[in-house]
Order: structure tokens, then sequence, then C-alpha cells
């Protein structure tokens, strides 16, 4: 099966304000956030994209990393994936937040293959939830229509679910790739920090 062809956009200008700074630089067991989400995905594809408000990186990333602003600075997460889609070079994108400290490849590669020809995204749901921040688009489409949306006057991210085709994901359907349930752990908080943080010690 050919593998496909990915560029991934990492969101990464929320404030944090429950965690009291923004999550891109926040350490985790001493690397930033943001950092750790590039490296991890750098396997996946070799078209990473940054989305920050400015589109300049909080903290030192590898040169190969390009940036993009949001479309409409401090107007949600829409507006920063609107942005980064309008420079993916790739068909697809997977799009995640930075605070997924343990983001995985494998589970985004399973739902690439799961993206039929007459969908524009595929998108997990976990815990009764959809995960639009960790998922996976068609670039052209999705990009058109994120544009077209915040033209219009929208903002959230499931104003852009109800206008796309989405085939939603069971978790059951990622239940038998390894360590998928805590690619979808994020943080939000100190105390939030310190659990993943011991989880990951136990899995090294």
């Amino acid at each position: 099966m050919k593998r496909p062809r990915f560029s991934v956009i990492i969101l990464a200008g929320g404030e944090g304000r429950r965690i009291g700074q923004p999550k891109a630089a926040l350490l985790f067991l001493g690397e930033p956030m943001l950092a750790r989400a590039v490296r991890r995905l750098s396997a996946l594809s070799g078209d990473i994209i940054v989305v920050t408000k400015d589109g300049v990186s909080p903290v030192a990333l590898d040169k190969s990393v390009r940036f993009a602003s949001d479309l409409l600075p401090g107007e949600g997460p829409l507006s920063a994936v609107a942005g980064g889609f309008r420079i993916a070079r790739q068909p697809l994108v997977a799009v995640i937040s930075c605070d997924l400290p343990f983001v995985s490849p494998d589970v985004l590669m399973a739902l690439a293959g799961m993206l039929g020809k007459d969908c524009d995204a595929v998108v997990p749901i976990v815990g009764g939830r959809r995960q639009p921040l960790h998922a996976v688009y068609r670039t052209k489409a999705v990009a058109r229509i994120a544009a077209y949306a915040l033209a219009q006057g929208e903002r959230s991210m499931n104003e852009l679910m109800a206008r796309l085709k989405v085939l939603d994901v069971p978790e059951g359907k990622l239940a038998h790739i390894a360590g998928w349930r805590e690619s979808f752990m994020n943080v939000n908080t100190r105390p939030g920090l310190r659990r993943a943080e011991r989880k990951a010690d136990e899995t090294t």
C-alpha cells in the first residue's frame, strides 16, 4: 500500500490560561511541548507547519519547520487551521494541537488509511467527543472551506465540521494501535502535566 503524503499542522498559538503560560514553550520533561510534537511527527512528514498568532516560533525548532500565522489572530483554532492550510504542500494534512505529548504517528497514519474518496476529513471520537485537533484532512477541499467559513463569520471547529464530509471514527477502530489512548492525552493544568510526565516515566 502506498504511504500517504502528509503535511502536518501544529497549532501553537494558545495562551494556556489554565496552566499559566503558553503551552508551546511549556517544558515537558525538560523539552518544550512544541519541540516534542515536532520531534514525534518528523517521521510522518517532511512538511511540518507551526501556526502561531504572528507566525513566529516561541521556541527553537529545526530549520525545516515552516511557520504560518492565524488568518484572524486571536479568533480561535479555525483561524489557525485556515492559516496553516494555506501553505500546506501535501494532499493530506494532519492537524494537531501542541499540547499532546504522546501524539502518535501510527494513529494519524491509521486515520489517513480510512479516508475514502468521498470524505474531506477523518475525525476520531474519543470519550464520546470529536477530536478535530487530532485528525486528518484533505488539503484542497478543507483549505477552501475553512477560508469560506471564516469569511462567513464562523469561528469554531464544530462549524467547520458541519461544512465537511466527515468520517467519524469510533475509538474502537484505533484500539489495536499501541499507545492510541495516550495519543489523545492533552495537558491543560499543572496537575495534568505532572500526571503526563509520570506516564512518560512509566513507559521509558
